[in-house]
């Protein structure tokens, strides 16, 4: 059985993994980083579009009150697009192969999305509140924009500093930078469990028998990072928050001649995904992205669950170019993106003294990697808090129980748009009354609010009235109607 003595184990090579092991080993910390590099298919860094997005997913659902933990979010998503050159040319020099950062993407609102056209709204308050420039701009300069009849684009954003990179090229690059490090040693194994005592995490046992002693341990592996916190015990660790996989599936078409030149054309985020998104490549082959399926949800767990992808193809013929029709599908990428029970990340130190995660980054991993491996290196070498604990995995407000009101009053809408795709149209106003029936169903079911249970008595007592199921929908009607 081999031994290994270490300063730091980084436990997963995706990007977050990879990028922390490079910041540590920068620091003079001798590293062993644990698992398959970030290129491999089925990781989430592989399945990526990899736009470096700071405003294109900010929602009507973000609070933007200065301070809160969504604007927390958004100055660090700020801080990592700033660090973005230098650390390319960092990856580019220690690879010895260029790292391109292309720049430009347009955010567009379909007619056929009532959602789009708030959410472009609340994009441009960002802009403003970050100083970032957000131009509105013409659909009919639109570059490969071609929607369909009744999805036409009804307002757009120009975005000139929300770039994009290509994992094509960034992801080997990161794994050669990483295993030329001198003080990295990189093993493509996984994780069997953290080795601890009561008070410290000691180090690892690999699953080829490999023991790992050293002072930290940093948990990078995605979704895979929640099996170990089970194993370790939340007693120990502290964290309370869990972690979900929510699976993005994408495809790379070709499309020869294509004239959206290393530009992006989004929609805003859509459904409990990131909206549709469009990115053109130099070899003539456009990125189409990307559904999101969280946990149990059906089809999560399968390797094409047909119904995504279907909506996927469909929405972006219908809301962003009809070209795609005819254009052959070349590849498919799905990974598994990790997504904390509070919707937040999890970065730095737990309760258990040498045990540190840096996780929960969703669909914005590749977008902080070097901020997230900044703020980890400054608390492991220094041993100080970074300024910025806002994150920390055992940070007071993570304990607090979920308003279950508000995660309705949000989730309710994208229920909606989910429940009616591919195409989200209904008639007259009955989406908005389908909304609000099922806000105050699920608030009736799962609340103590007085409004909703009142509301269920008028209800009842419509359904009481007769003995014929002509009454349903005046029962409906109430529902839909109350507020």
């Amino acid at each position: 059985m081999t031994t290994i003595h270490c300063d730091a184990l980084v436990v997963g090579t995706g990007i977050i993994g990879a990028a922390c092991a490079l910041a540590l080993a920068d620091h003079g910390l001798d590293v062993v980083a644990t698992g398959e590099p970030a290129a491999t298919l089925g990781t989430a860094s592989s399945a990526a579009g990899a736009m470096l997005g700071v405003l294109g997913e900010v929602t009507t659902d973000d609070n933007p009150e200065t301070g809160s933990l969504d604007d927390r979010a958004l100055h660090l998503r700020h801080r990592a697009a700033q660090a973005w050159p230098d650390w390319a040319e960092r990856i580019a020099e220690a690879a010895d192969t260029p790292v391109p950062i292309h720049y430009g993407t347009t955010v567009i609102a379909s007619a056929a999305n009532p959602g789009d056209r708030a959410n472009l709204r609340a994009i441009t308050t960002a802009a403003e509140h970050l100083a970032l420039p957000a131009h509105p701009t013409d659909p009919a300069d639109i570059p490969y924009l071609a929607p369909a009849p009744g999805h036409e684009t009804t307002t757009a954003l120009w975005l000139p500093d929300e770039g994009h990179v290509d994992t094509t090229i960034l992801l080997p690059a990161l794994h050669t930078a990483l295993t030329a490090h001198p003080r990295v040693r990189h093993l493509p194994h996984a994780v069997r469990h953290v080795r601890h005592t009561e008070t410290r995490a000691t180090g690892a046992t690999l699953d080829d028998d490999t023991t790992v002693h050293c002072e930290h341990v940093v948990l990078a592996a995605g979704c895979a990072t929640q099996a170990l916190l089970d194993d370790i015990g939340r007693d120990r660790h502290g964290v309370v928050p869990r972690l979900l996989p929510g699976k993005g599936t994408s495809y790379v078409v070709d499309a020869p001649g294509h004239s959206l030149d290393h530009q992006v054309i989004r929609t805003p985020n859509r459904e409990f995904a990131c909206g549709l998104h469009l990115i053109g490549h130099a070899d003539g082959t456009l990125y189409l992205g990307a559904t999101n399926r969280i946990a149990d949800t059906p089809g999560s767990q399968q390797q094409l669950p047909s119904g995504g992808e279907l909506n996927l193809i469909d929405s972006a013929i219908h809301d962003l170019t009809t070209r795609l029709r005819t254009t052959p599908i070349r590849t498919t990428r799905c990974g598994m993106r990790p997504l904390s029970t509070d919707g937040h990340l999890l970065i730095g130190a737990t309760r258990l003294a040498g045990l540190h995660l840096a996780t929960g980054t969703y669909r914005n991993g590749i977008l902080l990697a070097p901020a997230i491996a900044d703020l980890l290196a400054t608390e492991l070498t220094t041993g100080a808090a970074p300024d910025d604990r806002t994150f920390s995995p055992t940070a007071p407000w993570r304990s607090l129980p979920p308003d279950v009101a508000a995660v309705i009053k949000r989730g309710i809408p994208h229920l909606v748009a989910f429940l009616l795709e591919p195409h989200g149209r209904m008639p007259y106003d009955r989406r908005t009354q389908l909304e609000t029936a099922l806000g105050n169903l699920f608030a009736l079911a799962f609340t103590d609010d007085a409004t909703a249970k009142e509301l269920g008595e008028r209800c009842m007592t419509i359904l009481g009235s007769a003995h014929v199921p002509e009454v349903i929908p005046q029962a409906w009607y109430t529902l839909a109607e109350a507020r």
